[in-house]
């Protein structure tokens, strides 16, 4: 039977032969990069070897694997990791150790989170903002320590990788009194224990192995909290907001979150807090999932450097009301605002590092001049690795400049 050329049956069998075409090219050439290549790049090399060649297909379960990266190795455990993240096509994991260890430096522990930036084309914004949370706007008990790597798993070259510290209750990580907690923003509500507040945050449990009973403990507190911030005489310095908030963490949380826009601090996700029984008050952090920050997101305005963001919500809003707090703000911005500035050149360094490394990722991912979700503006134009990184440096600048007019006028 003969298939006329141009008919719908033709041209589906063709763009069927084209993708399968791609696919294998894709993988071809993946298998291609060695080892021996990417110690040229100058970053460590972290190997992952599945038992039986199995590839990670969900976050529910582990697969037990190998590992082995800068001189360190033993047995672990692999499972996805990420909400959205998990979606795209370059995966981020969740790495447990079978027994805790140091890996390149950081706090020895048994959970390492894989970190693969596939919808931040310079893959530097998350390790910008902690660079933020750890040197500038660092009234923060805790933040997590990442290093990039190169990432192979069953021999395959997979790209460019952060591995961070997890957060969590740890004497290495958050270090926290017994009688402390950790929780987190989450409008997902898919953790063990959820709950939401009077003023509609939903919160969930982020450690794992509490009781139900301690939780509502925890629930209880949290919600007395919100309750006294809500008050009439919320800003009452003994017995309004002070008195269960911890305002340091509070506004360093809120200036680097409000600086890179970032569109989940909206108390959508990812944003953590926890109580400190030796403070015996709640305090904001870690800061965390910066990926889409820093002008990569245009939801809700958010790639636009003008214009505030987080304080138009929440707690957040209603703290902006006390002039205590907003004196205290400006005083911390006015504290660390060089700081601040001059940390945009460390992007800069920071991207001309990264490069190669960056350009050897996208040979197999082609993230940049494609169109990526979020779909940042501009994405057509910006072809190569620089000119992605100019966009961010660019918009950092311009944010500054506008987060410094608008604070001081406060």
């Amino acid at each position: 039977m003969k298939i006329p050329r141009y008919s719908f049956f033709f041209l589906s069998t063709l763009a069927l032969f084209s993708v399968v075409a791609l696919f294998l090219a894709f993988a071809s050439f993946q298998n291609k990069i060695t080892y021996q290549k990417c110690e040229e790049l100058g970053l460590p090399i972290l190997e992952i070897n599945i038992e039986g060649g199995k590839k990670v297909k969900e976050k529910n379960n582990y697969l037990k694997a190998s590992f082995n990266i800068a001189g360190v190795s033993g047995n672990c455990k692999i499972r996805g990791h990420g909400n959205s993240t998990w979606k795209a096509l370059k995966k981020p994991y969740l790495l447990k150790l079978n027994a805790p260890e140091s890996l390149l430096g950081m706090k020895s522990a048994e959970k390492w989170i894989l970190m693969a930036n596939y919808f931040d084309k310079t893959s530097l914004r998350n390790a910008y903002s902690s660079y933020i949370a750890k040197n500038i706007f660092s009234n923060q008990r805790w933040s997590p320590d990442n290093r990039f790597i190169t990432l192979f798993i069953n021999g395959r070259y997979e790209g460019l990788y952060q591995i961070y510290e997890k957060i969590e209750q740890h004497e290495n990580r958050l270090d926290l009194k017994p009688d402390s907690f950790l929780m987190v923003v989450n409008t997902r509500m898919n953790k063990e224990f959820n709950f939401v507040t009077k003023g509609f945050v939903h919160i969930s449990n982020q450690d794992n192995g509490i009781t139900e009973a301690k939780f509502s403990d925890y629930k209880n507190y949290v919600q007395k909290a919100e309750d006294v911030l809500y008050s009439d005489n919320f800003k009452d310095s003994a017995e309004g907001w002070q008195h269960y908030m911890d305002i340091d963490s509070f506004i360093d949380w809120f200036l680097i979150n409000e600086y890179g826009k970032n569109h989940d601090a909206l108390f959508m996700a990812s944003c953590y807090f926890f109580y400190d029984s030796e403070k015996d008050k709640l305090c904001m952090g870690p800061a965390w999932d910066f990926d889409i920050a820093f002008g990569a997101d245009p939801h809700d305005d958010c790639n636009l450097p003008e214009g505030w963001y987080v304080n138009q919500f929440f707690w957040y809003k209603r703290l902006f009301e006390d002039k205590v707090f907003v004196n205290a703000l400006k005083s911390r911005w006015e504290e660390k605002a060089d700081d601040l500035r001059a940390s945009i050149e460390w992007i800069k360094q920071e991207a001309e590092m990264l490069q190669e490394a960056r350009m050897l990722d996208d040979a197999i991912w082609k993230t940049i001049g494609n169109r990526i979700w979020p779909h940042t503006p501009g994405w057509r134009q910006r072809k190569t690795y620089v000119s992605e990184v100019k966009y961010m440096t660019d918009w950092c600048q311009q944010r500054f400049d506008w987060l410094d007019a608008a604070i001081k006028q406060l």
